[in-house]
């Protein structure tokens, strides 16, 4: 508990520093460490030391400091716990299509994937859990030009050319669009544009990025 807050007052500064950048108005965390006082005559620190160290620090830029040497030492060889910030993550891939059975029929033979949901707007499938669900989503209108978005797919356990045979035969076509690498462009069976890689990486959900 007292570190969390020791933690807590340091970020709280240091908030405050930024948000007065440019007032004229100063704020700086001090990290004294252990100190002399009365009730600590064991400190390695005078409070007259620590106090030069405030009156420095105010008269700089940063956002905090730490007094004394040695607690500078300590503190490079103990850095604090680095909290990832928070982010978005893709949770749901979102796809128009004419027909959703036929388009959740098709990617679920190619991916390895099962319909989890289905209602009158569309169809949703899913792979590992620690994937994008896909949802195919009904619309009157027809596809009229190259998507402005695709699926990179790689085979699993197979080489490419096995592969493409086996995406051919599911429903997918050649598309007029020249791969310009190894790739090879398909269509979907509404059109749909998405690329054969010639690369092989494991089966969800093992990783395949680099770290």
């Amino acid at each position: 508990m007292y570190a969390a807050t020791k933690a807590y007052v340091v970020s709280f500064t240091q908030a405050l520093w930024a948000e007065t950048r440019g007032t004229g108005v100063r704020v700086v965390a001090v990290s004294p460490g252990p100190t002399r006082t009365p009730m600590n005559p064991r400190g390695t620190r005078s409070a007259e030391a620590v106090a030069a160290t405030v009156v420095r620090a105010l008269s700089g830029n940063g956002p905090a400091v730490i007094d004394g040497k040695a607690n500078a030492l300590t503190a490079f060889l103990h850095p604090p716990i680095r909290f990832r910030p928070m982010t978005s993550r893709v949770g749901d891939i979102i796809i128009d299509c004419h027909d959703p059975e036929l388009i959740a029929g098709f990617w679920c033979e190619v991916l390895g994937y099962r319909v989890f949901a289905r209602d009158g707007i569309g169809v949703a499938i899913r792979g590992a859990t620690t994937s994008p669900d896909i949802l195919f989503i009904r619309v009157d209108e027809p596809k009229t030009t190259k998507n402005r978005m695709h699926f990179d797919v790689c085979p699993t356990d197979r080489g490419q050319d096995e592969e493409l045979a086996r995406l051919l035969g599911l429903g997918a076509r050649r598309s007029a669009i020249t791969g310009s690498g190894s790739w090879v462009v398909l269509e979907d069976p509404e059109g749909n544009e998405f690329c054969l890689m010639s690369q092989r990486i494991p089966a969800e959900p093992a990783s395949f990025h680099d770290a």
